[in-house]
């Protein structure tokens, strides 16, 4: 095998790593973000004590999505560019704008959520469809 197709294999295999890698963490999230939704589910819009339970529960939603961004960029590094995992990602941002401090609703909560686990749906066949 020659050096330059050897060196070639070798930057593939380090970019499958590195997908494996930002897909497990997306999978992770995934179950995070599902189970908080089924919480979410059970919880009446207007019981103001229970919305004050779940934000506290909201917060680690935001710190996971923002520890996610810092697994983006992994793939950024090693040059692979998926515009879905891109836009998902410039997003996060947005979908948190009350931050640590703010109060959500049950609904806001809920719509978040319900993307954030749609949107991850999304992700993981998009990188999926990468690697083949």
């Amino acid at each position: 095998m020659s050096e330059a197709l050897r060196k070639e294999l070798q930057i593939y295999e380090e970019k499958n790593a590195c997908v494996f890698q930002v897909m497990g963490a997306l999978k992770l999230l995934n179950i995070k973000v599902k189970s908080f939704v089924k919480r979410l589910e059970k919880v009446d819009p207007h019981d103001e004590k229970k919305q004050m339970e779940l934000n506290k529960a909201f917060v680690y939603l935001d710190q996971e999505m923002k520890h996610f961004k810092k697994e983006y960029h992994m793939l950024k590094e090693h040059d692979i560019l998926i515009s879905s995992v891109e836009t998902f990602t410039k997003n996060i941002d947005m979908l948190f704008t009350k931050g640590m401090e703010g109060e959500y609703t049950i609904v806001e909560m809920r719509k978040i959520s319900v993307y954030i686990y749609r949107m991850i749906e999304v992700l993981l066949n998009d990188l999926q469809k990468w690697k083949h």
